[in-house]
């Protein structure tokens, strides 16, 4: 490249450029890219006067109210408040050209265009040819040249977008024009909808408060919009009285939004103590044509159009689950399951991924010796149930704590058959929130943990894969999650169109809103709920397989809860004879056959009990209340 052919003063105040850059209106796009430059403007020793420097481009707002193009080069680093100072009349620390192009540039071509060339202080007002071949998301490239005396000021584009109306002094970002906020939507598992095209959306599946989740805004082109960069402004405001905190996103908005096009929305992770209970939020949509001239409707460029919204965060609490690892002696192994650190932090990752709570803590109880045999038949899995169930009786834990049994009755891992077992118990039973599953290495027994522990709290099966029992208000068919589906964990969005609710049986599972909500109202109440201490009463869990084999647990006490509905019994003595009567508990199963119930302690001289159905069974000996 040869030397620039010009040794002038130093750089001039760019107040009097700016005085002319104002009247210089010529600005046009060339109708025919091949089109040649005006006559006699070029020629000469070729040079670049900003090298090493940066090139923006943006709008202005006439006095009219019209937007206006401009490009600003300097041989100083790209900044957009620099350049719109030197906009302004500010002054700089080396070269600069501040352009006219009219029009605002949208698309690509060949730009006729006047502008202020100022070198080593010295400004001219100069003819461009502004080359445009591509806009993006990363700004405007191609080349630009100028002549000036004695050669030809040129170079490559490569321009970053500017919004310099942004900083005029006193002002701030107006909002973006012909640009329609459409809906706003918080993700924490499942899509909930908070506002959409001017309403305020009251849905019955909650924003969970103090859980993490993903604000997305979408936003829908009107007439007379072009191809812009968009800035869209949160603020949130915690209702405490503390300054509101916002936060920016910058995307080049071309399209409608789709909900599938991650780049086509506005994303504001939300870590969980931004959703707190009295949050409110607000987003505006600001553009780098901030000019109110005809045309230029920004009626919903806001949401809500005043004020803020409330994300009406409901307090759920936390999921605690602990883990009762048994010794599996049904073959002679004294087998553990796998309670690793990394296998503790996978039961953790799904069950917080999925479930509707702040927090997922994961414990694990000393181990349980189960000497009976586990196959794949369910028959022999609620023997398993009654343990556990009897186990965690027996600890007393707080009435909030899930149990949940693993085992591993197969050496090698492999498995085929009954993988799990839970109850589906009544909201207010404390007794039976518990299940069992394998305690394999891995996600699998993890995915069977949480729909089986999805049992545990009141939900039935997804009507997916031939799941037995499935619950006839389930609103999707074939078991689908229904909505759109955030792992918080992983920041992935789930697609309705290929996920299955986890209560089914097809794989590829999430969780629908269906069964995401109703989780959200079992674990409100869970947390909340006091145990009633004086409502004890002395049980045993017993377990009637299908071909009349009983299994008897230990006492225990547990207790009565509202609306509990039992069977009637009578305990007999030795003859046949009634020595009182009672009511067992059934406890309701997911998938197994058989009857698990808790059965009331037998009064002194009674040896067996006789069912509703008429079916005698021997009371266990040695029972220590007799």
């Amino acid at each position: 490249m040869l030397p620039r052919p010009l040794s002038l003063a130093p750089l001039l105040l760019f107040a009097a450029c700016e005085g002319s850059i104002g009247d210089l209106s010529s600005g046009q796009r060339s109708q025919n890219p091949s089109d040649p430059p005006p006559s006699g403007q070029l020629g000469g020793p070729e040079f670049n006067p900003f090298g090493g420097g940066s090139a923006t481009f943006g709008a202005v707002c006439d006095a009219d109210g019209s937007a206006r193009g401009r490009f600003v080069f300097t041989s100083e680093p790209a900044a957009c408040d620099r350049h719109a100072d030197l906009l302004q009349g500010s002054t700089a620390g080396g070269d600069a050209a501040l352009i006219s192009t009219g029009e605002p540039i949208r698309a690509p071509g060949r730009y006729i265009a006047r502008g202020e060339l100022c070198l080593e202080g010295v400004c001219a007002v100069r003819d461009f040819v502004i080359e445009v071949d591509a806009i993006g998301p990363s700004g405007a490239i191609g080349f630009w040249s100028a002549p000036v005396e004695g050669g030809t000021a040129t170079g490559p584009l490569q321009a970053s977008e500017c919004a310099y109306e942004a900083f005029s002094a006193g002002s701030e970002p107006d909002l973006a024009p012909n640009l329609a906020v459409t809906e706003v939507a918080l993700y924490q598992s499942v899509k909930v909808p908070v506002w959409s095209n001017g309403l305020d959306m009251v849905s019955d599946v909650p924003v969970v408060e103090n859980r993490a989740g993903l604000l997305r805004v979408f936003v829908e082109p009107q007439p007379g919009y072009f191809q812009s960069s968009i800035t869209a402004e949160l603020t949130l405001d915690a209702g405490d009285g503390s300054a509101g905190v916002v936060r920016r996103q910058t995307r080049e908005i071309a399209i409608a939004s789709r909900e599938s096009a991650r780049g086509t929305t506005f994303e504001f992770p939300l870590a969980a103590d931004a959703l707190g209970p009295e949050t409110r939020w607000s987003v505006a949509l600001r553009g780098p044509e901030a000019c109110s001239g005809v045309g230029q409707d920004t009626s919903r460029a806001r949401a809500p159009e005043a004020g803020t919204e409330s994300f009406a965060a409901r307090k759920v609490g936390t999921l605690e689950v602990r883990l009762v690892p048994f010794r599996y002696n049904g073959d002679g192994s004294g087998r553990l399951p796998d309670t690793s650190d990394a296998q503790l932090e996978r039961y953790r990752e799904v069950l917080m991924g999925m479930f509707p709570v702040e927090e997922v803590l994961i414990s694990v109880r000393e181990p349980v010796d189960l000497d009976v045999v586990v196959t794949g038949a369910s028959s022999t899995w609620g023997p398993v149930l009654s343990r556990l169930l009897s186990v965690r009786a027996q600890d007393a834990p707080q009435a909030s704590v899930y149990y949940y049994g693993i085992l591993r009755p197969s050496a090698g891992g492999g498995w085929s058959g009954t993988a799990g077992l839970g109850p589906v118990p009544n909201a207010a039973d404390s007794s039976r929130r518990g299940a069992i599953g394998l305690g394999n290495t891995g996600f699998s027994s993890v995915r069977t943990a949480a729909h089986e522990l999805g049992h545990a709290g009141g939900r039935s099966h997804a009507p997916c894969g031939g799941a037995g029992n499935p619950d006839p208000g389930f609103p999707y068919a074939g078991g689908g999650i229904g909505v759109w589906g955030y792992d918080i964990l992983r920041d992935s969005l789930i697609d309705p169109e290929s996920a299955n609710d986890f209560m089914g049986y097809c794989g590829n599972d999430w969780i629908s809103d269906y069964n995401y909500r109703a989780l959200a109202n079992r674990y409100a109440f869970v947390n909340g709920f006091p145990e009633v201490e004086s409502s004890l009463r002395w049980v045993r869990a017993m377990y009637l397989a299908p071909d009349g084999h009983v299994h008897w647990e230990s006492p225990v006490t547990v207790p009565r809860f509202p609306g509990e509905t039992g069977r009637p019994i009578f305990f007999l003595d030795d003859g046949g004879g009634v020595v009182a009567k009672d009511e067992l508990v059934p406890i309701p199963l997911d998938h197994a056959e058989g009857l698990l119930a808790w059965v009331p302690v037998a009064p002194a001289g009674a040896t067996g009990i006789e069912l509703d159905d008429g079916r005698r069974l021997a009371l266990p000996s040695g029972d220590p209340l007799e």
